[in-house]
């Protein structure tokens, strides 16, 4: 049995969980986003030029190819798909990704939600 003896303790406690899984997860997809971002950034812009296996795109002293750019944007699409399944409007979704370094940091500052406890019965 959960811990409040209330409809009113338990709806409370499931708001609670709730909210603290939401916010891990929210953490968890900047975290991916903050490590993603980086190594994609480069191929986002020229992204329509490496659409098939064995094509290359040189820019100054860099050398992109779809080889090593289709699975970084896939992974970045898979990411868009997530956070659009979360509400995200592209154009916030597109910006999660770009700062996700800086909401990072400060997810870090606000206190995670308390635990719940849980009794034996």
């Amino acid at each position: 049995m959960l811990v409040g003896d209330s409809v009113k303790g338990q709806a409370e406690l499931l708001l609670r969980i709730t909210a603290q899984r939401n916010f891990r997860d929210l953490v968890q997809l900047a975290k991916h986003a903050a490590e993603l971002w980086p190594r994609v950034e480069p191929y986002v812009r020229y992204a329509a030029f490496l659409k098939s296996p064995g094509t290359h795109f040189r820019i100054r002293d860099q050398t992109l190819t779809f080889e090593e750019g289709g699975p970084l944007l896939d992974q970045l699409s898979e990411l868009q798909a997530t956070l659009s399944r979360r509400g995200y409007s592209a154009r916030k979704a597109e910006s999660f990704i770009r700062n996700a370094g800086n909401r990072l940091s400060r997810l870090r500052e606000f206190p995670s939600p308390a635990p719940h406890r849980q009794t034996v019965p």
